[in-house]
């Protein structure tokens, strides 16, 4: 079988002790899993990339990937594992609707992976595996459940993004195009090719784009995972979403957008991701009496700052699929002076942090100093005094956009990279015209979440009313 190497960077090495899982939930139980398992072989025989093996360069330290190339592959090549069980009756889901506006629990992540679903690079490696790993359950309530997981120094969450939009392609019958095969990483690419530019430098210059990163040593190491078992074991931190639907969100974005508009007498813009965070962690702290300082790190996508590439077909990146985020900071704020902020005032600054993040420059000097480290950026925990946020949206995943096929909508969605769970690490996604904001978080800080919403539904309750009034 005639192969050929497509070499990882030192950014996907940062992730390559990771595997990372998209799961869904399906209002159909009788939902037909084997026609998803025929799509997913045709996508892998499509898009080569996805049905290579990992490789690991020791001479280089480098992960590359070793991707078929023959027009046909072997019959004992295997292109992705594909499992299912039967599941005792879950908790009941309610119907994801335009109105719906709610935090619920997590399932547990055993129904959206297979008992033998590889954690981290080195399992894929040692023993051959697919990247590809599909599990599917079902229960007594009309439910089916979906979870793909992939080895994350392949495939960050746009790229895994991608691979489900294809299958859905292949579900519905639509034509698809699988990326070009490229042997070099298009991102370095990219940066070295780039001239610098000084827009979008809107945050302080002492700032560096990689606060609250840092190198990995024992010590670093120790402290996140010390900090992470404070705030689950301690302070009952869980892995919940939280879901509103699209009337909800539309209520909730276009006040705080006139308010922003009018504050800044229409300079200013935030969008609905902005908004969406900013109501999030604004509302998480609702009635919590600390002096902490609050320290908010977005994860900004740096495919979007190079539109051309030297040498290379316009748009490129967009296709590209491998880890291509770096960090981008709010500026620093105690418990007090946040709870002080209004939701725009979170949101403009979300919107200052993401135009910062389109900078040359910056990128620039985050990705060298990943490369001093080996791309092995570890989160900063304190031992107390800061907490400790990271934000990522992946409305640019297109999840949105899957169409399941025989009737199927989905109820629910969850990201979980494997086998940690960073605590309050925030994700946004967009299903079905409305969005989930899912976090490991204290207890305390999503009944305050959870108390916000039945306000915004009585906000919107009273609104019909007047407008029945008026009528």
């Amino acid at each position: 079988m005639e192969t050929t190497l497509v070499p990882l960077s030192f950014l996907d090495t940062g992730s390559s002790s990771l595997s990372l899982t998209f799961a869904f939930i399906l209002d159909s139980l009788n939902y037909n899993t084997s026609k998803l398992d025929l799509a997913v072989g045709r996508v892998c025989q499509k898009w080569r990339l996805v049905a290579g093996r990992l490789e690991f360069d020791a001479q280089a330290k480098a992960w590359g990937v070793r991707v078929p190339i023959s027009e046909t592959l072997p019959k004992s090549y295997k292109t992705h594992t594909f499992t299912t069980s039967s599941l005792p009756p879950l908790a009941p889901v309610d119907v994801f609707t335009d109105a719906t506006a709610e935090v619920v629990s997590r399932p547990a992540m055993s129904t959206f992976r297979g008992p033998y679903t590889p954690a981290g690079s080195s399992a894929y490696e040692k023993y051959d595996l697919p990247f590809l790993s599909i599990h599917c359950s079902s229960d007594s309530a009309t439910r089916t459940h979906i979870g793909i997981t992939a080895p994350h120094v392949v495939f960050d969450g746009i790229g895994l993004g991608m691979i489900w939009k294809a299958i859905s392609a292949e579900l519905s019958g639509a034509s698809w195009e699988a990326p070009t095969l490229y042997t070099e990483n298009l991102l370095l690419k990219a940066l070295a090719h780039a001239p610098s530019t000084q827009a979008g430098t809107t945050t302080d210059d002492s700032d560096p784009p990689f606060r609250d990163w840092t190198s990995p040593t024992v010590g670093a190491v120790v402290k996140m995972l010390g900090s992470m078992a404070y705030e689950y074991l301690w302070k009952k931190a869980e892995i919940r979403e939280m879901r509103i639907g699209k009337d909800v969100a539309d209520h909730i974005v276009s006040r705080v957008k006139a308010d922003v508009a009018t504050a800044s007498g229409g300079e200013e813009f935030v969008s609905t991701a902005d908004v969406l965070a900013g109501f999030f962690i604004k509302n998480a702290y609702n009635g919590e009496r600390s002096r902490n300082l609050v320290s908010v790190n977005l994860m900004c996508s740096l495919s979007s700052l190079f539109p051309t590439i030297p040498g290379y077909p316009d748009g490129a990146l967009n296709s590209f699929c491998h880890n291509s985020f770096a960090p981008s900071p709010l500026p620093l704020f105690s418990v007090p002076e946040l709870q002080a902020m209004t939701v725009g005032d979170l949101a403009l600054l979300h919107r200052k942090a993401i135009v910062a993040s389109r900078s040359v420059e910056k990128a620039k000097a985050y990705v060298e100093w990943a490369r001093t480290i080996g791309g092995r950026a570890t989160p900063v925990r304190h031992w107390g005094g800061v907490d400790h946020w990271m934000f990522v949206s992946e409305v640019a995943a297109g999840l949105a956009e899957i169409e399941w096929g025989q009737g199927a909508k989905v109820q629910g969605h969850w990201v979980d990279p494997m086998p940690v769970h960073p605590d309050h690490m925030a994700t946004v996604n967009s299903i079905r015209g409305g969005y989930v904001v899912m976090c490991g978080m204290r207890r305390s800080r999503w009944e305050a979440v959870r108390q916000e919403l039945r306000n915004v539904e009585a906000e919107m309750e009273k609104g019909e009313l007047d407008s029945q009034e008026l009528v």
